[in-house]
């Protein structure tokens, strides 16, 4: 459980490295020091997400491995299913729509 929030952790990292590298090829100071605030931001908000998911995969494993699943398959489901819940709340929040 535990590895798999890691590896979303990191996975996001790749991604937000990658696509700074890949965009920097023709830019002004300016708009370099535009892409370090939003990336900071953006690494803000991975840290705060983190622990929110963790706790949403950690109770959901719980609860579907106390009714006999296979744990391969609720790790699998738990994930889906938090990851669904956390963009839902996000989109959520950023529109201003209660749940």
């Amino acid at each position: 459980m535990a590895k798999t929030s890691t590896v979303v952790f990191f996975m996001c990292i790749v991604v937000v490295v990658g696509s700074l590298q890949f965009s920097r090829a023709d830019m002004t100071a300016e708009r370099d020091t535009e892409i370090e605030m939003r990336s900071k931001l953006l690494q803000s908000e991975i840290s705060n997400v983190m622990p929110q998911f963790k706790s949403c995969v950690e109770t959901c494993a719980k609860a579907c491995i106390a009714k006999d699943s296979a744990n391969t398959s609720c790790h699998s489901t738990c994930d889906k299913d938090c990851m669904k819940k956390e963009v839902v709340d996000k989109i959520s929040d950023k529109l201003g729509i209660r749940n």
